[in-house]
């Protein structure tokens, strides 16, 4: 997502597009322009104010209807939904927990699966 406001060009470490005719759509020289559907932080120290605070402004300010933190220091993750231009935290879970998510994908999942713990 071309970020022109403040100059910068936000990836996250894992975007889901739309289907193919509408990602066609979003293709540009300057590369591919719009909000994904969804979007995944892995934190790291060096990035976790960044990725908590200024993406996920950035994200909900240009439409992206998911954004996902998944935190290896806590082996958590947190995810919010576009509701009406806003985020709202719609999953917060930890450890081996289990997670029955159905937007913007059913899956049902674990954090520990996903994201061992670091050492």
């Amino acid at each position: 997502m071309t970020v022109e406001e403040i100059g910068i060009y936000t990836v996250a470490d894992l975007e889901l597009e739309r289907g193919l005719d509408e990602t066609l759509e979003q293709i540009r020289d300057e590369g591919v322009v719009g909000a994904p559907v969804l979007a995944v932080e892995i934190l790291s120290p060096s990035t976790r104010r960044r990725d908590l605070v200024t993406k996920r402004e950035i994200l909900q300010r240009h439409g992206c209807a998911h954004y996902w933190v998944l935190d290896p220091d806590e082996v958590s993750l947190r995810a919010w939904r576009l509701v009406d231009g806003r985020y709202q935290l719609h999953v917060q879970a930890a450890g081996d927990q289990e997670v029955r998510l159905f937007e913007p994908a059913k899956l049902t999942l674990r954090v520990a699966d996903l994201l061992p713990p670091r050492r």
